[in-house]
């Protein structure tokens, strides 16, 4: 068995692990990866999907006016959402509450998001497994965003 079978291995023990989880447990879990830099980890690749190398003709066809937006016209908006937007838990929330992109993200989500745990250490691996974890759950299960914790920046000068 090779290290790369191993890590997949892992990985999906962690993944049901994760599934058994309560809402509280996969809360705290969540709260106790904040420090590492996971969501941002999560956000810029889904913004390399979304703009560079994302399947398009599932971008194309999520777009809920697909029959007149071609892939670079959603590209073009995408880049316009997410201007002058840093990658963390607000990026998150307005991805999560936009009627344009929040679709795009769960298929994400489900089908691309793995990739990125395959390429850290087990530490990080696992702090990226809660935080798409996380992010999934929040789908299924929206008062978990009620349980996040935004902070305003103070800006007192």
């Amino acid at each position: 068995m090779d290290i790369q079978e191993s890590s997949e291995q892992e990985f999906s023990y962690d993944e049901t692990f994760l599934d058994e989880l309560t809402c509280e447990e996969i809360l705290d879990r969540y709260q106790k990866s904040l420090k590492s830099n996971s969501i941002k980890l999560v956000l810029s690749h889904f913004n390399d999907f979304m703009l560079l190398n994302g399947d398009q003709i599932v971008i194309e066809s999520l777009n809920s006016n697909s029959k007149t937006k071609k892939i670079s016209q959603i590209r073009k908006e995408f880049i316009s959402f997410m201007k002058d937007k840093k990658f963390n838990q607000r990026t998150f929330l307005s991805i999560y509450k936009s009627q344009r992109f929040q679709k795009h993200f769960q298929y994400y989500l489900s089908y691309y998001s793995s990739d990125i745990i395959y390429q850290r250490s087990q530490k990080e691996a696992l702090n990226n497994a809660v935080v798409i974890h996380f992010f999934r759950r929040c789908f299924s299960i929206p008062k978990l965003i009620n349980s996040m914790k935004l902070y305003k920046k103070n800006k007192d000068k």
